[in-house]
Order: C-alpha cells, then sequence, then structure tokens
C-alpha cells in the first residue's frame, strides 16, 4: 500500500514526444515530456447518449463521432468516490463502441477512423507511474520481489485497447488509410507503454502490437529497429524494464517468420541484442521468451549454433547458481538443434563449462549439467567426439564419485561413467591411467613443497620470531661485491669500444681485479670462491652471471605468516637476473591477489605472477600451498643472462 501511495505522488513521462526526431528511432533519447492530448475534452458534463440500435442507420454514423467525443474526456480514478455517475456513462459508451466495431455494422469513414484513433491516443497515452525507488529515494529492489502497480483506470483503459483492437483486427479496416493513423509515432508510443507494471496492459499491447505488425508490412522494419533500441537501453543503461518478455513473446513469433536464408539483419539482432540479454539481473524474469527466441534462430538456420553456445558461454553466471541452471537448460535447447559440424567448432570450451558445471557444489547445477546425457541427440554427438570429450569431462566425473556430498549427483554421475565405458572402454582405461598418473604426480608435488615449507619454518625458528633473513646458497656481502665489480667492468667495456681499441684491456682488467681483491677478491678468484657459480671456460672478457634467489622471511606482530614472491629489476640496467624474495607478513597486511612493495638494498621491488590463493596462513605455523616454493626452488637452480 505504501508504494502504491508513493507512486501516485510523481508520474513517469511518456519517453515518445512526437515532435522529437527520436520518435522515428534516428535521433538522440526522447526527451521525458509528455505528449500533448490530441483532442481536448470538451467543457461540461457527460451525458447519456441513446443507443446505436436506436438511431436510423444514416445516423450511426455522427453517433460514432459523439460518443467518442464523449470518451475522450480523462476521468480522475485516484478517489472512487469522485465523478461516479461520468464514470460509468463513460464504460458504457466505450462498451457500445467495441460492440459497434466488433458487429461491423457498417463500415466506419476516414473522418471516424481518425477520431477514434485520436480518442485512444488520448486515453492510453499517459504518464507512467514511476518505480518505487525512483519515487522514494530506496536502492532498488529485485524486481521479482517487487509488487505490481495495477493501473486505478484499467475499467476504462481495458475498453479502449479492446476497442482498438478490434480496429486493427477487423476485415473493414483499409489498411491503406488506417497508416496514416497508425503511423510510428502512434507506434513507437504504443511500445513506451510495455514499461508499464500492470500486466493487464501488457497483455493487451502485445495483442496489438502484435497484431499491427502482422497487417502493417509497411512498419515492420521500424517496429524491430524500435524494439531493438528499447533492448540496448535495458541492456547498457537502466537493467529496468517491465516489458521485456511481452515484446520478446512478440519477437518470437517474428523469428519463426524469418524467410531463408536469413538477412544479415537478422543475425546482427541476434549477436547484438539477444545474447547480451543473458547478461542483466533480471534475466530470470523474462528467460523463458528468451530461450524460446534463441532457439528458433538456430532451429532455423543450424549454422548458428556455433554463435549462440559461445554467446551463453560468454555470459555465463558466475556466482549466480539459479541462472546457471536456467543456462543449462537453454543450452539443451540449443544443442538439440545442433549439427554434428557445429558442435565439433565449440565442443572444447563448452565441455570445460559443463565440467566445471558437474563439479558444483550447487547439487541443482550438477545434477542439471547431468541431465545431458539423458538426451539421446546430445549423447550421439558426444559418443561421435568421445575422444575429445571424454578428456575433458573424466576429473570432473572422478571427482563426483570421490567427493560430491549429494547422493543424487553422486549415482547420476555413476551412470554417465558407465555410459562412457559401454562407449569406449579402451578410451576410458586411457584417460584412467592418466588421471592416475597426474594424481601420483601431484601428490609428490605436494610432499615436496611440504619439505621446502619445513626448511623454511625450521630457518624462521632457529633466528628468532623478530625478524630473520636466511639465505640460500647467496650471501649479501657477495651480492653487493658482485654489483660493484660488474658495474666497473661495464663502464670499462664502453669506455674501451668509445676509444676504439683495447691494447690496454688485460691491463685494465686486472688493475679492476686488484680492486676487488683489495675489497673480498679479485673478479677470477670472485668466481672461484662462490661455490654455487659455474666455472667459466669461456674466453669472453664478461664471465657468465649466474644468479641465486635471497629468500627472506619475517614474522609480523600480527602473528601470522604469509608468503610472496618478488623480483626486482637489474639495479645495473643490465638484467642480472630475477631474486626470488619470499617475504612473510600477516594476513591483514596482503589484499589477494596484491603483493607488498619491499625496498630490498635500496631497490625497487616488483612483483611477478603468483597468485596469492595458493596462500594459507595457520597459525604461527607456515603452510605453502600452490606454486610458490615450485618458483623459488626454480629461481634457485637458474642460470641468468650471458653478460
Amino acid at each position: 500500500m505504501f508504494k502504491r501511495i508513493m507512486k501516485g505522488g510523481q508520474k513517469k513521462p511518456s519517453k515518445s514526444d512526437p515532435s522529437d526526431p527520436s520518435t522515428y528511432g534516428y535521433g538522440p533519447p526522447a526527451n521525458n515530456v509528455a505528449p500533448a492530448v490530441v483532442v481536448p475534452p470538451p467543457s461540461g458534463t457527460i451525458e447519456p447518449l441513446p443507443l446505436f440500435r436506436d438511431v436510423a442507420v444514416s445516423e450511426r454514423q455522427n453517433l460514432f463521432l459523439r460518443k467518442l467525443q464523449i470518451c475522450c474526456h480523462v476521468l480522475d480514478f485516484s478517489d472512487t468516490l469522485k465523478s461516479v455517475r461520468e464514470k460509468e456513462i463513460k464504460r458504457q459508451t466505450l462498451m457500445e463502441l467495441v460492440d459497434f466495431i466488433q458487429s461491423g455494422s457498417g463500415k466506419i469513414t476516414e473522418t471516424c477512423q481518425e477520431e477514434m484513433i485520436k480518442m485512444v491516443s488520448a486515453n492510453i497515452f499517459r504518464c507512467l507511474p514511476p518505480a518505487s525507488h525512483e519515487n522514494t529515494g530506496q536502492e532498488p529492489t529485485d524486481p521479482e520481489e517487487e509488487e505490481p502497480c495495477l493501473e486505478p483506470a484499467w475499467p476504462h483503459l481495458q475498453l479502449v485497447y479492446e476497442l482498438l483492437l478490434r480496429y486493427v483486427v477487423s476485415s473493414d479496416t483499409d489498411t491503406k488509410v488506417a497508416k496514416r493513423y497508425i503511423d510510428h509515432s502512434f507506434v513507437l508510443k504504443l511500445l513506451d507503454l510495455f514499461d508499464s507494471e500492470d500486466p493487464r496492459e501488457r497483455e493487451y499491447l502485445k495483442t496489438i502490437l502484435h497484431r499491427v505488425y502482422g497487417k502493417f508490412m509497411v512498419h515492420r522494419p521500424f517496429i524491430r529497429k524500435a524494439i531493438n533500441n528499447i533492448f540496448y537501453r535495458f541492456i547498457y543503461e537502466t537493467e529496468r524494464h517491465s516489458g521485456i518478455g511481452e515484446l520478446l513473446e512478440i519477437l518470437g513469433s517474428i523469428i519463426n517468420g524469418f524467410a531463408l536464408p536469413m538477412k544479415e539483419e537478422h543475425k546482427l539482432f541476434l549477436v547484438r541484442a539477444l545474447l547480451p540479454l543473458h547478461k542483466p539481473k533480471p534475466v530470470s524474469i523474462y528467460h523463458q521468451q528468451l530461450s524460446y527466441c534463441v532457439a528458433q534462430f538456430v532451429e532455423k538456420d543450424y549454422k548458428l549454433a556455433d554463435t549462440v553456445i559461445r554467446g551463453l558461454l560468454k555470459y555465463w553466471p558466475v556466482t549466480n547458481c539459479q541462472k546457471e541452471v536456467l543456462f543449462l537448460g537453454e543450452l539443451e535447447e540449443v544443442l538439440e538443434a545442433t549439427q554434428a559440424a557445429e558442435f565439433q567448432r565449440c565442443m572444447v570450451p563448452l565441455f570445460r563449462q559443463v565440467a566445471r558445471c558437474l563439479n558444483s557444489s550447487h547439487f541443482q547445477v550438477a545434477e542439471r549439467a547431468l541431465f545431458f546425457w539423458n538426451n539421446e541427440h546430445i549423447v550421439s554427438l558426444i559418443a561421435q567426439n568421445r575422444t575429445v570429450v571424454l578428456p575433458i569431462i573424466f576429473e570432473a566425473m572422478e571427482k563426483n564419485i570421490q567427493s560430491h556430498w549429494n547422493p543424487a549427483v553422486h549415482g547420476l554421475t555413476v551412470n554417465v561413467r558407465k555410459m562412457f565405458i559401454e562407449m569406449d572402454a579402451e578410451l576410458f582405461e586411457e584417460c584412467q591411467r592418466q588421471y592416475a598418473e597426474k594424481e601420483a604426480k601431484a601428490k609428490d608435488v605436494e610432499e615436496q613443497r611440504q619439505l621446502n615449507w619445513k626448511r623454511l619454518a625450521d630457518a624462521a625458528a632457529q633466528n628468532g620470531p623478530d625478524m630473520v633473513t636466511a639465505y640460500f646458497k647467496c650471501n649479501l656481502d657477495n651480492l653487493l661485491l658482485e654489483i660493484a665489480w660488474i658495474e666497473k667492468r661495464q663502464k670499462q667495456e664502453e669506455k674501451e669500444k668509445s676509444e676504439g681499441g683495447s691494447k690496454n684491456s688485460i691491463a685494465r682488467k686486472g688493475i679492476l681485479d686488484a680492486e676487488m681483491s683489495k675489497k673480498g677478491g679479485s673478479g677470477a678468484s670472485f668466481q672461484k670462491d662462490v661455490p654455487w657459480r659455474a666455472s667459466s671456460s669461456s674466453a669472453k672478457p664478461v664471465p657468465k652471471i649466474h644468479h641465486s634467489p635471497v629468500v627472506r622471511i619475517s614474522q609480523t606482530p600480527f602473528s601470522d605468516y604469509a608468503i610472496s614472491v618478488m623480483r626486482h629489476p637489474d639495479p645495473l640496467g643490465r638484467g642480472l637476473g630475477d631474486e626470488a624474495i619470499v617475504e612473510a607478513a600477516g594476513p591483514e597486511c596482503i589484499v589477494p591477489g596484491q603483493v607488498m612493495p619491499l625496498k630490498l638494498l635500496g631497490l625497487q621491488v616488483w612483483p611477478i605472477n603468483v597468485d596469492l590463493k595458493f596462500l594459507e596462513p595457520v597459525g604461527r605455523e607456515l603452510k605453502l600451498l600452490g606454486k610458490i616454493m615450485d618458483d623459488a626452488v626454480e629461481l634457485m637452480n637458474k642460470s641468468f643472462i650471458d653478460r
């Protein structure tokens, strides 16, 4: 009740203005200006007129016009006690007009047709009440949960719509004359009314517009384009419209009548309008009609199956399981009309998504995906391409059998597994062997990770809880010494090149080595003293540089550990190599998917591609999940740029 009271406070202006170029679908969006009333209501009170049967046949056309003028009065229905007599007179008059058109008592003149369309326009083209969140400033609610606001003037509006419908479908209506009054502007205003919250009004509008599309061929391209524009605005701007389902019902009938070969315009409509309609949040409201339209396209032209399936995968819901169930149902309808050639084009991405659905913890999603194997046509397509399909979904089936919580899903998975064994036992055994090898390898990798982590935890425990740095195969002093040595060598080489000679290069190298020996050893002895350096037998003036990572472990006041692996750029601009740095910090410091900034020796540290979802802080223990330590160990043993 509160919503209805608030809706009465404001009115949503009509989206169409007959003076606006956008009325014809070519200008900018229409201004929200209420259309001018075509026929001003006559002054004075409404008085009843005689019945058609009580006057001579020659007077009926004139009486018809007089009754139309009475019906141009738009009465206020917000107060049920106001103008009760006038409301009843108008209702009776409208009923008489409907009976007169339906009975075909006489062909109405062109003047009568014009006045009738003006009367219809004066009654139905009005400002629609806004949605509750537009009027109250509240957050938009789920359209499925909103109560529709019924039109209080429906006793009159229903009869006006009935009159318009009878006029459009009447065999006495000459389309050459009627199209002068049922023009583009009139059609566009009808389309604006589809945003009405009253489902009764939208049902009448759907029937009338469908009849107009069928009878007035000249309007067909315009109607399709105008509906497209409504869809575009709904998809990319508002995501709120009350009549998307009704418009899709009209389109379902239109698509069914498309001639073959299908025009490029219609294919673009599928790609640009229908498939993106899967994206908005309220898709569940109109999904049944949308699914029918999409299936009609594939049934009309089977070559569109690949386009449709890839479009569904593009807009596949990630977090909404109920939408996922709807998508699976639509996907099955499309696959029923899909031929083998089109199926082969999209089967790899298709069954990767099906495999994810099979493993869904939401039992309805997993169950709906398993129902594909109850469809004979889909099973035949899978059987023809089993060498591709089975390896994709084998792991998902095995995980379901081993660990899915729902017994129904477990049972259906066992049935599908038996079906594949009957299809090709040899292929099934090969997939089973590969799966077992993969699981064994994963187990070994996990054990190695646990061992690497234990080494890190032991190193952290030995050095105390404050802040420790453990070096594997590398000493910080040697690293600094090497950086300084390489920097001098680089400058010396550049100087030699600029001088155009290298007579004194050996002597200069000796001087540099002597300088290095004062700080800790010559370049040659430096190579020899560092045990992890590969001995270089090359005669090149610059030896090979092998870098090992620095692994840093620290504990923060948060009493938890987390790990990130980073690299820093070459401080000399020469690509010395990567430093794998394991930084331990509290989970509150780290945002998932990012790494903490870190300075090492005053140098900027940059992140490498490591996903922090592999990390799991557990109390004071460090537990490594994922690929982090593998990357660190790989960097430890990796040889870098040859200088």
